[in-house]
């Protein structure tokens, strides 16, 4: 997700990131798709299904602010740090 932010330093420097190598647009998607990936990951990994819908909320309103024009990323910071917290409490509730 970092890499959405200096897309245009990367593509002028030669460095190849997933927005450089797919276009900014393709790339977005792509950087949205693995988010929702890696969120929907750890109810998988901690055998949680109780995480399932959080982790498919907090997943779709990443990708929906990766893929917008401007992506703010102290919003996608306060995303993760959300689900973070939800899933420490689901952890605290469910052991």
């Amino acid at each position: 997700t970092k890499d959405l932010k200096d897309y245009e330093g990367d593509k002028n420097s030669g460095v190849l990131t997933i927005p450089v190598l797919l276009g900014e647009r393709r790339g977005r998607i792509a950087i949205g798709a693995l988010d929702l990936v890696a969120y929907l990951a750890v109810p998988l990994i901690l055998r949680i299904p109780l995480l399932i819908l959080p982790a498919l909320i907090f997943g779709g309103v990443t990708f929906y602010l990766v893929c917008r024009e401007k992506t703010p990323e102290k919003l996608l910071f306060f995303m993760l740090f959300l689900f973070l917290a939800t899933v420490l409490g689901t952890l605290l509730l469910v052991r």
